[in-house]
């Protein structure tokens, strides 16, 4: 899949610094990064559909374990859902590994049966 440069975004700030690279995943969905870090930016419309339990306010979510937030809430998305990796599973089955590991707790609460997951095989 190819990514759009968004140039609306170069420059601006974010909780990592100043952005140098932004990319356009879907309306609303962008992401970002710095000299030293980066993340997924939401836009308002976005960042509210986003369960309240692992909202961020701002719409940013670093890109180490909160991007698995977005990828889960947002599965369609055609980014998330194509097939990366060695092993070529989809960004979603990896976001769920990423949210058992790091925010368990909290996908839990968002999805209480394991049948309700974006992706139903097991991680």
């Amino acid at each position: 899949m190819t990514l759009n440069f968004n140039f609306e975004l170069e420059g601006k700030r974010s909780p990592w610094g100043r952005i140098q690279n932004a990319y356009t995943v879907a309306h609303g969905i962008f992401l970002t990064s710095t000299a030293s870090h980066g993340g997924v930016k939401l836009d308002r419309k976005r960042n509210a559909l986003v369960d309240p339990v692992w909202r961020n306010p701002g719409g940013w979510y670093e890109e180490d374990c909160e991007w698995a937030i977005v990828a889960l809430t947002f599965p369609s998305v055609p980014y998330f859902a194509e097939a990366v990796g060695p092993d070529n599973q989809t960004r979603i089955h990896y976001a769920l590994g990423s949210a058992k590991n790091y925010r368990p707790d909290d996908l839990a609460a968002v999805f209480p049966n394991p049948s309700q997951y974006p992706y139903t095989e097991e991680v």
